[in-house]
């Protein structure tokens, strides 16, 4: 299980160092069709918009609250309608960005995974256990990021069943 932090955008700067940031850079943006999401809040939300409007991914966002997801994802389309009222968008990729987005409850239900990021509250059990639970369930080379801004990265990871990839 590869290790990374997102900073700012998943999809623009990166800070990332050892073993895991050579893995996490060689990996190249072609290998990368299939986003999750974990966390639906608006921080997590944004993340995946990015995802499927800009970089055209398959985004899956997860979240334990399904009062969360459905929030969640009215408050991406408030973002795609506002976007397509300024000019930027047509009604057209809203339809195509929607269409690329999934929800599931679960960490055991992500269908498929390139790339995870982890954007929950900044708990760091919580993150921690989300982290031993994706080391568990994914293959080895999907690659793990968290959106944390304050918690020792390295803290995070050790709970994932590999912390040194």
């Amino acid at each position: 299980m590869t290790i990374a932090s997102l900073i700012y955008s998943p999809l623009r700067a990166r800070s990332v160092s050892g073993l895991a940031g050579k893995r996490f850079m060689s990996a190249s943006a072609e290998s990368i069709k299939n986003v999750c999401v974990v966390g639906a809040g608006q921080m997590g939300i944004g993340i995946g918009l990015v995802a499927a409007r800009v970089a055209k991914l398959n985004v899956q966002f997860i979240d334990s609250s399904p009062v969360q997801l459905t929030k969640g994802l009215e408050f991406l389309d408030k973002l795609l309608v506002k976007d397509i009222a300024k000019g930027k968008y047509s009604e057209e990729v809203r339809s195509e960005v929607k269409g690329r987005i999934t929800t599931a409850s679960s960490i055991g239900q992500i269908s498929s995974a390139d790339f995870v990021i982890e954007a929950v509250s900044e708990n760091v059990e919580l993150k921690r256990k989300i982290f031993a639970e994706l080391s568990e369930t994914l293959p080895p080379e999907t690659i793990l990021a968290t959106n944390t801004s304050s918690i020792s990265i390295t803290k995070i990871a050790s709970a994932a069943k590999r912390p040194e990839n």
